[in-house]
């Protein structure tokens, strides 16, 4: 079963060229993904009660064209099935039919208590009715990030009280927007597409971290870390 979801583009969620930024776009597919989970009876509720929850685990991103200020934007996402400890869910972003965006997802389900994964129940997916259908080419099931040996440039954030979300963590999506703050910064390049591998949470006990990034031939290589702790790492196609 897919879910499909309408939005009209805030200025909140667009930067000072009026196109919504990668940090918003995250955020659509997060809001999509739980509210499908809701559809189907995976409600907040019923996760606290059996102490589990989804944890994104990998991300791509790919965008064709940017939506922009006050498009009347659909966003569609759908399960694609678990296997083991992963379940993988995709997404499309559309403006008047149009595809500008899509993603590829994988997520953990993880027990709360003891922030272990578990393997996901055949039980759990087919209640979400699994969709044989990809949004683009993703590699990013098997993808695995290079580590950054050499670093071009380090730019270091204050984490605000807004970042943690209701996890107790900083919320998926603003890591996108440090990413997309950095590479902006250093190389005054918008993003085409991304991955992300989130490797460790950034819990309230972290009051700033540090966006490393490397420009490789065909891409940027990029680590969020705080010392010798890295919590994300990935690559961004950038133009």
């Amino acid at each position: 079963m897919k879910f499909k979801a309408n939005a009209i583009i805030n200025s909140y969620d667009v930067d000072f060229k009026s196109e919504l930024t990668i940090n918003a776009i995250a955020k659509y597919f997060q809001l999509a993904a739980i509210n499908h989970s809701n559809k189907v009876g995976y409600t907040n509720g019923f996760f606290t009660e059996s102490g589990f929850t989804w944890i994104l685990n990998r991300l791509h991103i790919k965008i064709f064209e940017y939506p922009v200020y006050m498009d009347n934007i659909d966003i569609t996402t759908w399960s694609k099935g678990a296997r083991g400890f992963f379940a993988f869910r995709d997404f499309i972003l559309e403006k008047a039919g149009k595809k500008c965006v899509v993603g590829s997802s994988v997520w953990l389900l993880i027990d709360v208590k003891n922030k272990r994964p578990v393997k996901v129940k055949d039980e759990i997916v087919e209640r979400y009715t699994v969709e044989d259908e990809d949004a683009f080419n993703s590699d990013i099931r098997r993808y695995k990030p290079d580590k950054i040996e050499k670093v071009d440039s380090i730019i270091e954030y204050q984490l605000r009280y807004k970042d943690y979300d209701i996890n107790g963590h900083v919320n998926n999506s603003v890591y996108f927007e440090l990413i997309e703050d950095a590479i902006y910064r250093e190389y005054n390049k918008k993003i085409t597409e991304i991955k992300i591998c989130y490797l460790k949470e950034i819990n309230q006990h972290f009051r700033n971290v540090y966006v490393q990034l490397r420009n490789k031939e065909n891409s940027l290589h990029y680590s969020i870390c705080q010392k010798d702790t890295v919590f994300a790492s990935g690559e961004a196609i950038v133009a």
